[in-house]
């Protein structure tokens, strides 16, 4: 059943990449980089991810192109010189509550106590659009640097957070024990945090007071360990 479903993916986003050149679309844009299979088998070669498709392609030096989807593969990196930073997906367990979990792609956009990672929009996806239109969504510049293109989650021991509902989910378990300073943080840097911008920048300033507090704790220790 599951080889069955990846056939089925792949042959949808070939047919939509093939349409996509037809209609003059820009091709997808390939990053040196690496990929670790289901399998743990490490891969070096070109890849490039179709956000709307969920699939990653692999070019290596042969020439060969291989479409993966997030069953077959634990995780994909490549160094963006946009941004100037390294870019690392991983495939995860993920249900959105209407049936059983499944592997996804996600990309990690914050590490810390408090890992962030993001995936497309659901109704921006290839199948919520009308069959035959083209895929549009490899990874590029305007796309992935736009947060309203993504829906973002607190990644936490197996359970996503959505930073959508931030108050409930990620505020009160775990940004109110740094209440004071992280309100601070808000006045003096006039954080809106009803926006997901903001709500990232409070997640970052959280790990920051959290990593502080590690490091402080580890200091003391070392200290006492000395006299």
């Amino acid at each position: 059943m599951k080889m069955l479903r990846h056939v089925t993916l792949v042959v949808l986003f070939l047919g939509t990449q093939l349409a996509a050149s037809l209609a003059g679309d820009p091709p997808a844009k390939w990053h040196e980089g690496r990929l670790t299979m289901a399998t743990n088998e490490l891969v070096s070669g070109e890849l490039a991810y179709n956000w709307s498709a969920e699939m990653v392609q692999i070019r290596q030096a042969n020439g060969r192109i291989r479409t993966l989807s997030a069953g077959q593969v634990r995780s994909f990196s490549w160094f963006d010189a946009d941004q100037s930073k390294l870019r690392e997906f991983v495939s995860l367990p993920f249900s959105s509550g209407k049936g059983r979990a499944h592997p996804v792609f996600f990309e990690i956009v914050m590490d810390g106590p408090l890992v962030v990672i993001r995936r497309l929009q659901a109704n921006k996806g290839l199948f919520r659009s009308a069959i035959g239109h083209p895929v549009r969504y490899f990874d590029d510049k305007s796309l992935n640097q736009d947060v309203s293109n993504f829906v973002y989650y607190a990644y936490d021991e197996g359970r996503f957070l959505s930073v959508n509902r931030f108050y409930i989910d990620i505020y009160q378990p775990y940004l109110k024990a740094y209440e004071k300073p992280l309100q601070q943080f808000v006045q003096a840097h006039n954080i809106n945090e009803r926006t997901t911008i903001g709500r990232l920048v409070l997640i970052s300033q959280y790990n920051m007071l959290v990593n502080e507090d590690q490091r402080s704790a580890s200091a003391r220790t070392s200290y006492g360990a000395i006299e």
